[in-house]
Formats: structure tokens, C-alpha cells, sequence
């Protein structure tokens, strides 16, 4: 396969986005728009005339550029229709232009050298009631604590393009309701998620859920990437009375509700962090690991 290396005016965004919806592992992290947002001057590898692409997210230190993974963006790497060799990868890994990099390559491709990284994912192709008979007694319990506390769950899908101004108001009344909330994490990137949910909103490729209590107050979201076949839980929030009254629990339950008996992947993205993976275990998600790669970073 002929592998180019184009910067991102070079790239036939239309095309690109084709061979990421048409390929056999799409994730909606790849798409142009998304890839626009978190990496604005990304370039790219492309195969035998868009057959088959890889993002390169750059960033600069000192001036240089190197490729590093964005935020929000767990995993990228190849993206292909066909069923490609299984050493593929490798061979667009050796086209990346000689400067350092850290990138983070999707669950369908092993390359060598890598580093295994932990994903967890629910198959909801079964009935709820087959699903839910793989939650374990904590979540079962916490599922229950959060109905009979009066939690109630509220789902945002896409409005009618015609009400453009309330679309936007739902993005905002949750990223106002994400950004309070103090994290014992990394700061969010304020202009990359409110742009990035904001603009997913509008394209009907983000919705929003959000738990509230029984005065109507938000004490717990999620903002959910409707990708092919994937739905990505992504910004899960929980404020302290949240917390207390397991709406987590409750949200992810709705979701599998709504979405059972579809050929669809709950993708929890990640974790490493025994705590929050017991959690995800907890509704009966598998290990489905992708892989990291570097060089000189």
C-alpha cells in the first residue's frame, strides 16, 4: 500500500471522513470535525488514496512539532475498510515523520513494541433483563439506592434544527453543570469541551443525560459520543449529593436500558485505576485494550 504523509490543508476531509465511518473499527475520534477541535493543526497518513488513514494529532514545544494524543480522544491509529495484514499498522507507524511521538493506537490494531492500555466495554446486543443479569450485587444495590431517593434521569437528544437557540442551551446547561463541579483530576480544557459537545450537540453525534434530584437540580451527568456502533461515555460528573445517592449508577443503567438489543458497544474508556475499572466490571464490562506507542517521549 502507497502511505503519504499530508498536513491538514492537504487532506480531503469529505473522503477522510468516508473511510472512517466505512471501516471496520469507526470511532467517532477520527472524524475531521472532532479531530479539528482537539488538534487543530492535526495532519495525517493516508493509504492507497483514503483506502486507509491514520490521524497524527501535533503539538508544538519550543517550536517543534511532535505528535502527542489529544484530549477527549482516547484512542486513534488506523482506520480501514479492508481487512487489513495484521502488521499494516507497522508499516503506516514507519511512515510517521521522523519527530518524537506519544499516540495512543485503537482495540483492532497490535502494533509492535506497544504498550497495552486498559478499555473496558459493554455489548448491549442482548435484552436488558440478559444484560442486567451480569450486574454484580453493588451495582444491583446502587442501581436500587438511586431509584428509591427519587433520582430521575433525563435524556437529551438533538433537537429540530429550527430551535437551534434550545440545542445550545441543553450544551451549555451541562457544561455549566460539568465545570462546577470540582475534579480530583486534571482540569478540563474549558474551550475544548464546551466547543466539542457543543458542536457534537449540534450534529447529533453527542447527547446529554442528566440525574436530578427531587427538587430538579442536576447532581450527576454524562456526555455520551454517539460513534457507529460505539456509543463513548465521556465527562462523567457526579457532585457531592450525586455521589451519595449513586446516580452514576443510574445513568449507565438507563443507557443499557434504552440500547439493548442493538448492535452496540458501551465504551466506558478505560480505566486504569482499579477503583473506577471495578466499577465499570460492575455492569459486566470486558477488557478490550488498545496500545501505546512512543518514541522519544
Amino acid at each position: 500500500m502507497k502511505i503519504r504523509y499530508l498536513t491538514r490543508s492537504e487532506i480531503d476531509t469529505g473522503r477522510w471522513d468516508i473511510c472512517v465511518e466505512q471501516s471496520i473499527n469507526p470511532m467517532l475520534y477520527a472524524k475531521s470535525w472532532y479531530l479539528d477541535i482537539v488538534s487543530p493543526d492535526w495532519a495525517g497518513l493516508v493509504g492507497d488514496d483514503y483506502k486507509a488513514v491514520m490521524p497524527l494529532p501535533k503539538r508544538y514545544k519550543w517550536g517543534i512539532p511532535y505528535f502527542n494524543q489529544p484530549p477527549y480522544c482516547q484512542q486513534l491509529g488506523l482506520f480501514s475498510s479492508l481487512e487489513t495484514e495484521s502488521d499494516l499498522i507497522d508499516c503506516f507507524i514507519e511512515k510517521i515523520p521522523f519527530r518524537p511521538y506519544r499516540l495512543k493506537i485503537n482495540y483492532c490494531h497490535r502494533p509492535k513494541n506497544c504498550i497495552e492500555q486498559p478499555n473496558y466495554v459493554l455489548s448491549l446486543y442482548d435484552s436488558y433483563e440478559v444484560i442486567a443479569k451480569g450486574f454484580n450485587k453493588n451495582t444491583l444495590r446502587n442501581i436500587n439506592k438511586a431509584q428509591h431517593r427519587g433520582v430521575v434521569v433525563k435524556v437529551y437528544h438533538l433537537l429540530t434544527q429550527s430551535d437551534s437557540s434550545s440545542n445550545i442551551s441543553i450544551a451549555d446547561i451541562f457544561l455549566d453543570f460539568y465545570l462546577s463541579v470540582s475534579k480530583p483530576y486534571n482540569a478540563p480544557n474549558n474551550r475544548i469541551i464546551s466547543q466539542l459537545l457543543t458542536d457534537g450537540y449540534r450534529r447529533g453525534e453527542v447527547d446529554f443525560r442528566l440525574a436530578y434530584n427531587s427538587k430538579n437540580e442536576p447532581i450527576a451527568g454524562l456526555a455520551l459520543l454517539l460513534s457507529t456502533k460505539r456509543l463513548i461515555y465521556l465527562c462523567p460528573i457526579s457532585n457531592t449529593e450525586g455521589k451519595a445517592m449513586s446516580a452514576m449508577f443510574l445513568i449507565i443503567n438507563d443507557i443499557i436500558h434504552n440500547y439493548a438489543q442493538t448492535d452496540t458497544l458501551l465504551d466506558f474508556e478505560g480505566s486504569a485505576i482499579e477503583s473506577i475499572a471495578r466499577f465499570y466490571r460492575g455492569f459486566g464490562a470486558e477488557l478490550e485494550p488498545y496500545f501505546l506507542i512512543k518514541r522519544f517521549l
